[in-house]
Formats: structure tokens, C-alpha cells, sequence
């Protein structure tokens, strides 16, 4: 897997508070982790509401979706190397907005998320 330290340019599918809203594109200055993955501060969904309340985010490039949240930008960067890892063709998972990952794929990428929201970096590093 090639690492990147790179900072890019992200453009992320943000989703409004309003349901049945689509939701919008927001560009961010991320740092490229992973050929697919990078990550940067979480950012506000609308003016005046508050921001997540984990203030890293990994986001999936293709797609600008997030992937997970964590505390730290360490802990964001090892998920995003985690999610790289897996045994997934991420250049086409999320062609056309749908998600094309098995139910065991999923289940890994929830555990990622799982451990990243609680900044568990001992359990990510063996998944790298």
C-alpha cells in the first residue's frame, strides 16, 4: 500500500439537517492518506450548528463520503489506512452513489469506525 502525506483539495457530499434534502458538496483542505482515503478536521454542516462532536474525519476521495470519525488525527490516520487495507476495490465501491460492498466488508469497515470513534489506536495498528 503506497502512504501519502500529501495535502489535496477534497470535495465532500455533505448532507442538510432538512430531510429529503440531497446533499451538498463543501471543498475542504484534506491531507491524502491512502490512494483513497484522507483525512481532515470535521467541518460544520450549516452556519450556526454545532460541529461533530469527534473532530477528525477519514473521507473515502471518489466519493466524498465520510468513512469515520476519531479524536485525533493519529487515529484517523491509521482507520484510513485500515479502510486501504482491506481486500476492497475502492476505486469503483460507491460508483453512482451506491455502495457496493459485501455485508462482510461492511462489517469491517464498521468495526474500523467503531474503533476509531473511541481512538483505539492498538487495535487499528494490527489491521495495517
Amino acid at each position: 500500500m503506497k502512504l501519502y502525506d500529501e495535502p489535496i483539495l477534497l470535495t465532500l457530499a455533505m448532507r442538510p439537517n432538512d430531510e429529503g434534502a440531497p446533499p451538498v458538496r463543501v471543498d475542504v483542505h484534506a491531507t491524502r492518506v491512502t490512494e483513497h482515503f484522507a483525512v481532515h478536521p470535521a467541518r460544520d454542516r450549516a452556519p450556526n450548528q454545532p460541529i461533530f462532536s469527534l473532530p477528525w474525519v477519514v473521507t473515502h476521495i471518489g466519493s466524498g463520503l465520510a468513512a469515520a470519525r476519531g479524536e485525533s488525527k493519529r487515529v484517523v490516520q491509521l482507520a484510513a489506512r485500515a479502510f486501504e487495507a482491506l481486500p476492497i476495490d475502492w476505486s469503483g465501491a460507491f460508483d453512482m452513489g451506491h455502495c457496493a460492498l459485501s455485508e462482510e466488508q461492511r462489517a469491517q469497515c464498521n468495526a474500523i469506525r467503531s474503533l476509531a470513534a473511541v481512538g483505539a489506536l492498538a487495535a487499528l495498528e494490527p489491521m495495517l
